[in-house]
């Protein structure tokens, strides 16, 4: 076959959880042409604001994928009694909320700390990194969710877009996947 009609070299540049470009091989005048790029249409979440039960609750329903950490959480917070965040025995790490049993009683349970939670944060098509987060909760039924581990999500999350088009593409040999 004449090089005339060989197929040029693509790069899928993986440029963040977020985006993704298409280039061509090195042109003659030593630039790359973008032929496409794609962004994730991911929700927004706010981590490390404290906010009201009843949308914290609604925020782990709809932007979270379902875990036993996440449905954890939806229990405590559901079964809330209002204004009953007990920071007495707050050791930094865990705390106690009192909670609804049955129609007239209460009982103390302990939050769980460190949870593991996957929020839709890149592609709905690959893979949503699952990473902890510190929850915590304050007088006035209000709950927060901190991130902790430091933006390695991000790293996962682009690990994770690299797998799909591995797949995805398998057989092309005139693709190069940058991560």
């Amino acid at each position: 076959v004449p090089s005339e009609y060989e197929v040029p070299v693509l790069y899928l540049n993986i440029e963040d959880p977020h985006q993704v470009k298409l280039y061509t091989s090195l042109q003659s005048d030593n630039k790359l042409d973008e032929l496409a790029e794609a962004i994730a249409i991911t929700p927004e979440i706010s981590f490390n604001t404290f906010k009201n039960v009843e949308d914290l609750v609604i925020e782990l329903q709809a932007k979270y994928l379902p875990s036993d950490d996440r449905e954890t959480l939806l229990k405590v917070l559901g079964n809330l009694k209002e204004e009953n965040v007990k920071n007495l025995g707050d050791d930094g790490v865990s705390q106690q909320v009192v909670i609804k049993q049955g129609v007239a009683s209460a009982a103390n349970v302990k939050v769980p700390n460190p949870v593991s939670l996957a929020p839709f944060r890149t592609f709905h098509e690959v893979k949503q990194p699952e990473s902890p987060f510190v929850f915590r909760m304050k007088e006035g039924g209000q709950g927060a969710l901190f991130e902790a581990d430091g933006q390695g999500w991000k790293l996962a999350a682009i690990q994770n877009i690299k797998e799909f088009f591995k797949k995805e593409l398998a057989g092309l040999d005139h693709v190069v996947i940058l991560a």
